[in-house]
């Protein structure tokens, strides 16, 4: 999205200069002036050529330059992957920018602030103004999409970052034996939890649980 400027100047070219590109440019082509300067746009890289002529007779003299085009991405990277976010819980997703798309800055540069995030599921999932996802129904996958404006005010968006959106663990909590007599005051009932949740919590209906916490 960016011109940059070409300056030339010959001596003796009384026959005249011609100019070519590779790939060809219609804004680099045909008779040119023996001295001069033009803003050119290249979209990919490109080598501009002038050949220019001395008297009748005379060796042709050839100049090259050679323009790189680079390209600016942004990437949306998560913390976990596959990424995934829980319904009712978070995900903080993370913007990097890299303004010339090869480095040389390790891992980009932090956007996530300045970038506009989008979501293709604002049902199952949303997105606020900093990359945090919150999920909000269950579905395989929803697609977050960050962009940001650079400097020179080109749109860099990134390619879209599936996220699954995972129902909430449920911890069940089961009676040993499964048919327990009544439990009288004072004694007690053991339970088990089936849910992979770290550490569970124990409350009791009505009283207090004997112990507070157990690990799974």
């Amino acid at each position: 999205g960016q011109s940059t400027n070409l300056q030339w100047n010959t001596q003796n070219a009384t026959g005249g200069c011609t100019a070519s590109a590779n790939p060809s440019t219609s804004q680099w082509s045909g008779s040119k002036n023996t001295s001069g300067n033009l803003d050119v746009s290249p979209t990919a890289n490109t080598t501009y050529t002038l050949t220019c002529n001395g008297a009748s007779g005379t060796t042709p003299a050839t100049a090259n330059v050679a323009i790189t085009v680079y390209t600016p991405t942004l990437t949306v990277t998560s913390p976990v992957n596959p990424p995934y976010v829980q319904t009712g819980s978070t995900l903080q997703l993370t913007a990097s920018f890299d303004p010339d798309g090869v480095g040389p800055q390790a891992g980009g540069i932090n956007k996530s602030s300045s970038s506009t995030w989008t979501s293709s599921r604002t049902d199952k999932a949303t997105v606020s103004s900093t990359g945090l996802v919150t999920g909000v129904s269950a579905i395989n996958n929803v697609n977050i999409t960050a962009s940001y404006t650079d400097s020179y005010g080109n749109v860099v968006t990134s390619v879209p970052l599936g996220v699954e959106v995972r129902p909430a663990d449920i911890l069940v909590c089961t009676p040993s034996p499964s048919n327990p007599n009544p439990a009288l005051i004072g004694q007690n009932v053991s339970f088990s939890a089936a849910a992979n949740l770290g550490t569970k919590q124990w409350t009791a209906s009505g009283g207090s649980p004997s112990s507070g916490t157990g690990d799974t």
